[in-house]
């Protein structure tokens, strides 16, 4: 996949709108999940779990509850795949440098067994200033143990008085992971939420009830597959960012490359 910015006539304001999506913390993550045959629609529903809020997995500092909704989906090569939405049922404050858990989906999966998953965070502010934002999916096995890989996505929420979202002061993140069991078990995945800013004062995010939500096949996504590019941070202490846009940073970049690991046609 190749990403190109805007010509020479658009100058460094082009350049500033891909930087911004590259924001600290974040590797660029994209998910590619193989075409599957079309096929009679199916839903399914579940209750929602109520999650923890926590700075660390063991210490949690509040609760939220979640509330299920049934979702339609077309997919899978045996039969129909129900997708489950668990929505965040009450506004979940996210404090600066306190990653939130937010929604979770518990599963029982055999070994190789796939699932596609997909976040939605939407956030709100306390300040006209920029916060950074993280939306997290992260799986967990039964011992609560982090299984590879975590998807992530990540902006800047430009103030409670921006008016350029869709509805002015509300910042909507999408995340997506293709989870694949390493082995027969239990386990968790969880849609988090982290802030983070050098702003003094008072400030934080607050996901938004109803509008943010975690989706989860209830069946294995057979023949699916995930890429992914090199993890990067701000700082690019490891060398693997790759920057696009004017100045130092290149006009146009390859996000997906070759690696030297086989190639998988479908």
């Amino acid at each position: 996949m190749r990403v190109r910015t805007a010509g020479a006539g658009a100058g460094a304001g082009a350049g500033r709108i891909v930087r911004r999506a590259l924001v600290a913390g974040l590797g660029l993550a994209l998910v590619a999940l193989t075409p599957l045959p079309a096929q009679a629609n199916a839903t399914t529903g579940a209750a929602g779990e109520p999650v923890a809020a926590t700075g660390a997995w063991a210490d949690p500092v509040s609760v939220t509850g979640a509330a299920a909704a049934p979702v339609s989906t077309t997919g899978a090569a045996a039969g129909p795949v129900g997708v489950t939405r668990t929505t965040l049922a009450a506004d979940t404050v996210i404090p600066r440098g306190v990653t939130v858990d937010l929604v979770r989906r518990t599963m029982t999966l055999a070994a190789g067994e796939k699932r596609h998953l997909r976040g939605r965070l939407e956030a709100t502010s306390t300040t006209t200033g920029i916060v950074g934002l993280t939306e997290r999916i992260r799986c967990l096995d039964a011992s609560g143990r982090t299984v590879p890989v975590v998807a992530a996505s990540a902006r800047n929420h430009e103030g409670s008085d921006t008016v350029t979202y869709a509805t002015p002061g509300h910042l909507p993140l999408f995340a997506d992971l293709l989870f694949t069991a390493p082995a027969d078990g239990t386990y968790t995945c969880v849609l988090q939420g982290t802030a983070y800013s050098s702003l003094s004062g008072s400030y934080h995010l607050t996901a938004v009830a109803g509008k943010t939500w975690l989706e989860a096949d209830d069946g294995d996504r057979v023949g699916a597959g995930w890429w992914q590019n090199p993890a990067c941070e701000s700082a690019d202490s490891g060398g693997a960012c790759t920057y696009v846009g004017t100045g130092p940073a290149r006009r146009d970049a390859w996000v997906f490359y070759d690696d030297g690991t086989p190639s998988r046609r479908w």
